[in-house]
C-alpha cells in the first residue's frame, strides 16, 4: 500500500497510532517534548539551511539540524483555510470537509490536537489556526471565547494558545467590528498603531 493510499484509508488513525506510541517512548516512560514550525511563507531556500546563503536564520537552522524537517512536504491546498483543516484533522483535501476560506472546521470532526491532549499532552498554539476563518471572533486573547459554552480552541483540543487572525482578516474585522479586535489588532492598539496600519500615508504630528 503506498503512503497516499494509506493516509486515504486510515485518515486520523495513522495519527492515533503514532500518538500511541508516544505516551509510552522516551526513557523511563517520559514522552518526548514536540515542537511543530508551520509557517507559511518560509521558504528552504531563504534560510540558513541554503548552504548558498549567510547564517541569518541560526535558531532555525538549529531547531532543524536536531529534529525532523519535511523536505518533500507540499501543501494539500493552496488556501489557508483547507490547507489547516488538513492538518488539523489528518486527511486530504478532498476529505477534510473544508471546501474553502468562507467554511469553518466541522466542530465534530476529530483533530489532531485532541488527539494528544486525550494522551496525555498539554497542547499550546500560537499563530493563525484559520480553523473559523469566516468567523471573525478571535477575541482579543484570541481564544474565540463562546458564552455559556467552552472555547473554540478548546473544542479544538487546544489546552491553551493565541488564535492570530491574518492580517487582511484582521484588518476586515477591525473595519466591521472596532469593539472586538483580534489578537493582533489588540496589540496595534496598544501600540497607537492602528491608523498608521490602516492609511499608509499617515503621518503622526
Amino acid at each position: 500500500m503506498k503512503r497516499r493510499e494509506f493516509l486515504h484509508v486510515t485518515g486520523l488513525g495513522a495519527a492515533a497510532c503514532c500518538v500511541g506510541r508516544l505516551q509510552g517512548a522516551g526513557e523511563a516512560g517520559r514522552r518526548p517534548n514536540i515542537l511543530f514550525l508551520f509557517p507559511d511563507q518560509h521558504r528552504y531556500d531563504w534560510t540558513s539551511l541554503n548552504p548558498d546563503l549567510p547564517d541569518i536564520t541560526p535558531n532555525l537552522k538549529a531547531l532543524a539540524q536536531g529534529g525532523v524537517r519535511f523536505t518533500r512536504a507540499f501543501t494539500p491546498s493552496p488556501l489557508c483555510a483547507p490547507a489547516r483543516a488538513c492538518l488539523a484533522s489528518g486527511k486530504e483535501y478532498a476529505n477534510c470537509r473544508v471546501g474553502g476560506n468562507g467554511d469553518t472546521y466541522p466542530l465534530d470532526q476529530t483533530t489532531f490536537y485532541t488527539l494528544l491532549k486525550k494522551a496525555g499532552y498539554h497542547v499550546l498554539g500560537c499563530g493563525k489556526f484559520d480553523l473559523d476563518k469566516p468567523g471573525h471572533n478571535w477575541g482579543p486573547d484570541g481564544r474565540h471565547r463562546r458564552e455559556g459554552q467552552p472555547s473554540l480552541l478548546e473544542v479544538w483540543g487546544f489546552t491553551d494558545g493565541i488564535d492570530n487572525e491574518g492580517k487582511m482578516d484582521g484588518l476586515s474585522n477591525y473595519k466591521a467590528h472596532k469593539d472586538r479586535p483580534g489578537p493582533y489588532f489588540r496589540f496595534l492598539e496598544q501600540k497607537n498603531l492602528v491608523e498608521a496600519y490602516l492609511n499608509p500615508d499617515y503621518s503622526p504630528t
